[in-house]
């Protein structure tokens, strides 16, 4: 289940500095992405912002919750943030994208796809 791979993307993360360190030496949210899907993680943003929930409802303490918060941030920055962080092998989750889920299938050849930042949105413009 992705959730789970965003979860232990995270607790990695959280757990191994050499880790989170090698994420600074990626070239921007492209690379970034490609860097964790080289490490073997495969999640969309929604997945990992779930697991990040999960985390914080379990930590120990608020300095723990905070931990998790700052790392969710963290992955959004180097991600380039927004909906570009789709790393799910799936590029259109039907229950997520209002534009596929009209048309029963991606209508723009993944373009719509979440993950993309041309995905329509209800009550916003492509």
């Amino acid at each position: 289940m992705a959730q789970n791979e965003a979860a232990a993307f995270m607790e990695r993360c959280a757990g191994d500095e050499g880790f989170r360190a090698a994420a600074y030496q990626t070239d921007g949210p492209e690379g970034f992405l490609a860097w964790v899907r080289e490490s073997g993680y495969s999640f969309n943003r929604h997945e990992l912002e779930d697991a990040a929930r999960r985390m914080k409802l379990q930590a120990r303490d608020e300095g723990e919750a905070a931990f998790v918060e700052e790392l969710k941030q963290w992955y959004e920055f180097l991600s380039g943030g927004g909906d570009s962080s789709d790393l799910s092998a799936d590029p259109c989750d039907l229950l997520l994208c209002a534009s596929c889920a009209s048309a029963g299938s991606c209508s723009s050849g993944g373009a719509g796809a979440v993950g993309s930042r041309a995905a329509a949105r209800p009550g916003t413009e492509a």
